[in-house]
C-alpha cells in the first residue's frame, strides 16, 4: 500500500511537471516586471589597476495597456530607472511589443531620427538544431547561433519553465531564454552577451506581485548606479579548458571564489589562503562556467571551459 502511495505521488509530480512544460507561457502580458542590471565598463586612469571598473544601474520594464499601430495591436512597454517605481510618473513609454499565436515576439519602436521599425525579438517556436533568425541577433550571418538544447528550469517560486540554450561556432553561449520571461540578460536584447563595453543581466522577474525569477549572483533586485566595483589585478587560471581542477594564481590570500554555471546556479565556493588555489571541478558536466573572484568590494569574473 505504501509503495502504491509513493508511486501515485511520483506520477502526480510527473504529470504536474509535464503539464507545466507543455503549457506555453506568453511573454507579452500585463502584470509583469523585469529588473535588469546595466553594467558599463570604464577604462582606468590608475596605472596600478589597468583593468578598469564597472558602474551599475538598474532598469525596470513592464507592460501597461493596449494600443493600435498600423491596424496591429501592441502592448505598451514602459521603462524606469527608479529604485521603487510604484507611481505612474516613475515610468516612461519606451516601445511597443506584441506576441503572435506562433510564439513570435515583436518590438515596434521609433528611433531618435523619427524612423519607425518593427523587429523580431524572440521565437519560442524554434526547436533544437534550429538557427536563430538573423533579425534577432546583432552580428549577422558571420556568427550563426544554433539552439543547442531546450530543457527545463525550476524558478524561484517552484514553477517549471522551458529554457532555451544556444551555441555559436560549437561553443555554448552564456545567453539563454526562459519561456514567458525572455533573455537572462536584457528583455529587449535577446543576446546581451554580445554588447561591447559592458553587460546586462536579469536580476529579478515578478509576475502579479510574485517573485518568479531571482538571480542568486547578486542577492538584490536593484543595484545602485553610484556603486562602483573596481576590478582586481590580473589573475591567471589554468588549465583552460579544464577537466578535474583549475588553478587560480595571482591572489592575495583573502579572496572568495564562486564557481557559477551559465544558468546562474552556484556550484561551488572556495576560500583562498595564499597566492594560488586549486579548485576541484567535482561533479560538473562539460560546458562553460564562470569563476567570480571577490575580495571585499573588488570583483572579477573569469570564464572557464570544463571538458570531461
Amino acid at each position: 500500500m505504501k509503495k502504491n502511495g509513493l508511486l501515485l505521488i511520483f506520477l502526480l509530480m510527473y504529470v504536474s511537471t509535464f503539464a507545466q512544460y507543455n503549457n506555453y507561457h506568453p511573454l507579452v502580458q500585463e502584470g509583469k516586471i523585469w529588473s535588469v542590471l546595466d553594467a558599463e565598463w570604464h577604462p582606468s586612469s590608475d596605472p596600478s589597476n589597468p583593468m578598469g571598473y564597472y558602474t551599475y544601474s538598474t532598469e525596470y520594464f513592464t507592460f501597461q495597456k493596449d494600443t493600435i499601430i498600423n491596424d496591429v495591436e501592441y502592448k505598451k512597454l514602459y521603462k524606469s530607472k527608479k529604485e521603487n517605481p510604484i507611481y505612474p510618473q516613475d515610468w516612461y513609454l519606451f516601445s511597443f511589443m506584441r506576441e503572435e499565436d506562433n510564439k513570435k515576439v515583436w518590438q515596434f519602436k521609433t528611433n531618435a531620427f523619427g524612423e519607425q521599425w518593427e523587429k523580431l525579438l524572440y521565437d519560442f517556436s524554434l526547436e533544437v538544431g534550429d538557427t536563430i533568425p538573423e533579425e534577432i541577433i546583432y552580428c549577422g550571418s558571420n556568427c550563426k547561433i544554433i539552439i543547442d538544447d531546450i530543457a527545463t528550469m525550476t524558478l524561484h517560486n517552484g514553477e517549471v519553465r522551458k529554457v532555451f540554450r544556444f551555441s555559436r561556432f560549437g561553443d555554448v553561449m552564456p545567453d539563454y531564454w526562459i519561456e514567458g520571461i525572455g533573455s537572462n540578460s536584457e528583455l529587449i536584447l535577446p543576446f546581451g552577451s554580445d554588447i561591447i563595453g559592458g553587460f546586462y543581466e536579469l536580476l529579478c522577474f515578478h509576475e502579479n506581485n510574485e517573485l518568479i525569477f531571482f538571480n542568486n549572483n547578486y542577492q538584490t533586485c536593484y543595484k545602485n548606479s553610484l556603486e562602483i566595483i573596481e576590478s582586481h589585478k590580473n589573475f591567471n587560471i589554468y588549465p583552460n579548458p579544464a577537466k578535474d581542477f583549475v588553478t587560480v594564481t595571482g591572489l592575495q590570500g583573502n579572496e572568495r571564489i564562486y564557481l557559477i554555471d551559465m544558468t546562474g546556479r552556484l556550484c561551488q565556493t572556495f576560500q583562498a589562503s595564499g597566492e594560488e588555489i586549486v579548485c576541484p571541478l567535482t561533479g560538473l558536466s562539460s560546458g562553460i562556467y564562470m569563476l567570480r573572484i571577490a575580495s571585499g568590494q573588488n570583483v572579477q569574473t573569469l570564464k572557464i571551459m570544463v571538458s570531461k
